[in-house]
């Protein structure tokens, strides 16, 4: 809002500075992860390689007695515990020395699978019921930025399937001092103005969306637009121009679908996911006439359009890459270096593919990064 004549206000377009700091902090959040791979790599090697407690070369038929004893001569050892059980084969007791030891890749795949498993579950329950809860938040903070920030974001996976954060502030604007700016932010914690929910009296900010067939048309054709004048051949300025045009068309085609203002009769409902749909994590309504937003009261449902929200896949790529490399070079410690080396390699691209600058962000409202197999859009919706 701006200040005109005598002390009226007037609508003030939206600055681009709050725009580069929204999609700066959501492409910060592309990387962001339950666990750490660098300690889980580090975990892992000093698991397999520097524990020592059982060895083979004794016959013990008390296995207590054969722990103790271990203990004692665990800084003597050649070899490890975790280390020696994947040469193990099945059968091998340890009461009963077996006559001969061979290399066996069952055992080393048994071992190595069950003790990653072990330190990634244990990363994720420190970080997620300890830290996250306790601490800080990133993904649900990033809500909080777009309410403070007035820009709502809609992200889609699919052509017409992503997610919406509802950021429209509910003091009607953001470009304000900082006397002003505690002054809403006390005013919202007295519960003195409206909920920031998308719902009237609800708190409710982010939704599993299915859009409508006319909405999607209504996009494709104003990005189609873009694209053919840029295929006539124009200068540099005048493409700059053109996308400039298209966002702020797209920005106009989103705001009447969310404030059920479209002139070409794409609307929405607002409901609540079935057990059914839950259970199968699939929804069964028809949206190519009517779309639907379905509420998300966790606030955490836009994290499955970042790594975040795919940590089980990403781990499950890991170990399976880190046990390959184990099972052809027998190495834990080369096992462990290249595997850090190749996953920061693939964490490095799509970071490098999906940064924004003053130099780019102006003329791009559509940004189509190719994170976790798909491409995805993401969408920002201007409020003033």
């Amino acid at each position: 809002m701006a200040n005109k004549g005598q002390g009226s206000k007037v609508p003030a377009p939206v600055t681009i500075w709050r725009t580069y700091m929204v999609a700066n902090e959501w492409n910060e959040l592309q990387s962001y992860r339950k666990t750490s791979h660098i300690l889980q790599m580090l975990t892992m090697l000093l698991l397999l390689k520097t524990s020592s407690v059982i060895k083979y070369k004794q016959n013990y038929p008390d296995f207590l007695n054969f722990i103790v004893t271990e203990i004692r001569t665990c800084l003597s050892s050649q070899v490890s515990c975790l280390e020696a059980l994947t040469i193990l084969e099945p059968g091998t007791t340890f009461w009963r020395p077996p006559v001969e030891f061979r290399d066996s890749r069952i055992s080393r795949f048994a071992v190595t699978t069950f003790l990653y498993f072990l330190v990634a579950f244990s990363q994720w329950f420190l970080n997620v019921l300890i830290v996250e809860s306790a601490l800080v938040d990133h993904f649900r903070n990033f809500v909080d930025l777009c309410s403070v920030s007035n820009i709502s974001v809609l992200i889609l996976q699919q052509q017409q399937f992503g997610f919406y954060i509802h950021g429209r502030s509910v003091h009607g604007y953001a470009d304000t001092n900082m006397q002003e700016m505690n002054d809403m932010l006390k005013n919202e914690k007295e519960s003195r103005c409206p909920k920031r929910g998308l719902e009237n009296d609800s708190d409710v900010q982010t939704f599993m969306v299915c859009l409508p067939n006319a909405l999607r048309q209504q996009m494709d054709n104003c990005i189609m637009q873009n694209n053919m004048q840029n295929i006539t051949g124009t200068d540099k300025h005048e493409e700059v121009a053109n996308k400039v045009k298209v966002c702020n068309e797209l920005n106009k085609i989103l705001t009447s679908f969310i404030e059920h203002d479209s002139q070409q009769h794409a609307n929405y409902m607002i409901k609540d996911r079935t057990m059914v749909e839950c259970l199968l994590d699939m929804e069964f309504q028809d949206t190519s006439s009517k779309g639907v937003f379905y509420r998300d009261p966790s606030d955490s449902a836009h994290t499955k359009a970042s790594i975040y929200g795919n940590e089980f896949t990403q781990i499950l790529f890991e170990l399976t890459l880190f046990c390959a490399i184990d099972l052809l070079a027998r190495d834990f410690v080369l096992s462990t270096v290249l595997s850090y080396a190749i996953v920061s390699i693939l964490k490095y691209t799509p970071s490098k593919t999906l940064s924004i600058g003053p130099s780019t962000r102006h003329n791009r409202n559509s940004r189509i990064p190719e994170a976790n197999g798909y491409q995805m859009k993401i969408y920002d919706i201007f409020h003033s």
